[in-house]
């Protein structure tokens, strides 16, 4: 009796150990014929620039954000300086996959209308933006924040600063003046857009050029010599003094004011016909719209909110208010630029 029993439990633990073998195998069959993409969780792959992506930039605030919402893993590339998003995506075309490129100004935003096919991210017809970016031109691309451009100098190491272009070229700034390569370089150029409203630009940047200190290929290095004390002046977003009075706690910072106005630069974000996960990608850069990110991007970025209405993080208000020129949209000649430094 008990030999029964024991053969009946041998029996009944082989007929389970016999289904479940069974069903994994039907299981695992069917799984052959699932999509892999099904089985892992989605890559959103961002192309961005060094200073966004960066511990203290927006990025990591931003992609927590974002996937705790989305059930997805957010990836950032950088490109270096934003002036190199174009030579990166130029170079990784149809093999990287980008769903979101964040970072053009609007000159390179325009080349990149030009050179690649990209998704609408917005409705028709639908314009969030503040007066300074208007209409959003260069649509489906879309603005995500915008600044002003200047010189930041040290107050105390200028008591009486110039009060336009034509001031820069006086012998007192001699070694002064921190720039960007505009080929390099997206403040380089704005800079070189800037002065090409000279009525004499080539003539101007040759007598400026006793007065440069160093032309450096991004922005970085240009700021990184600027605060070394080895140039009074560095070409600059006006927001820079955000960082300096706020985060620094450095009131000397301040910023040139000219008569003739100043450019401003505006910053895009776009999702490419190559994407990968385009609707993630669409949702990403709808993301950057919503006003809790508008809010971290200036914060973090130090740069304007696009989008109106808007909170301002602490020190914006203490901004100076600069004449601003038209926002320009054609790439300037770099003939101009290589004339004068030849």
């Amino acid at each position: 009796m008990v030999m029964e029993k024991g053969k009946l439990v041998v029996l009944l633990i082989f007929s389970v150990v016999l289904v479940g073998a069974l069903v994994f195998l039907k299981w695992a069959l069917d799984g052959r014929n699932l999509p892999r993409e099904s089985l892992i969780e989605p890559q959103v792959k961002i192309l961005s620039y060094s200073t966004f992506v960066s511990a203290t930039g927006p990025a990591p605030q931003l992609v927590a954000e974002f996937e705790s919402r989305c059930n997805c893993k957010v990836e950032f590339y950088t490109a270096g300086d934003a002036g190199l998003l174009l030579e990166r995506l130029k170079l990784s075309q149809d093999k990287a996959g980008y769903d979101v490129v964040i970072g053009f100004d609007q000159f390179s935003a325009a080349k990149a209308l030009q050179d690649w096919t990209w998704l609408p991210i917005l409705n028709p017809g639908e314009n969030p933006f503040v007066d300074v970016i208007g209409a959003n031109t260069l649509s489906p691309l879309v603005p995500f924040d915008y600044s002003p451009m200047t010189f930041i100098y040290r107050s105390e190491e200028v008591p009486t600063p110039p009060q336009s272009l034509n001031e820069l070229l006086g012998a007192e700034y001699k070694s002064s003046l921190s720039l960007q390569d505009p080929r390099s370089s997206s403040p380089g150029l704005q800079f070189l857009s800037w002065v090409s409203e000279h009525p004499h630009p080539v003539e101007f940047l040759k007598k400026l050029k006793p007065n440069v200190h160093s032309v450096s290929p991004s922005w970085a290095l240009s700021y990184g010599l600027f605060k070394k004390n080895q140039s009074r002046f560095v070409f600059s977003y006006v927001t820079s003094l955000v960082y300096h009075r706020v985060i620094e706690q450095q009131p000397q910072y301040d910023a040139l004011n000219f008569s003739e106005g100043h450019p401003v630069q505006v910053e895009y974000a776009g999702v490419p016909s190559g994407c990968r996960n385009c609707e993630l990608g669409k949702n990403f850069a709808r993301f950057l719209l919503e006003k809790n990110s508008q809010f971290q991007i200036a914060e973090k970025n130090f740069m304007y909110p696009s989008v109106k209405e808007v909170s301002l993080p602490p020190g914006f208000d203490q901004l100076p208010q600069l004449k601003l020129n038209p926002v320009h949209f054609k790439m300037p000649s770099f003939e101009i630029w290589d004339r004068a430094f030849e």
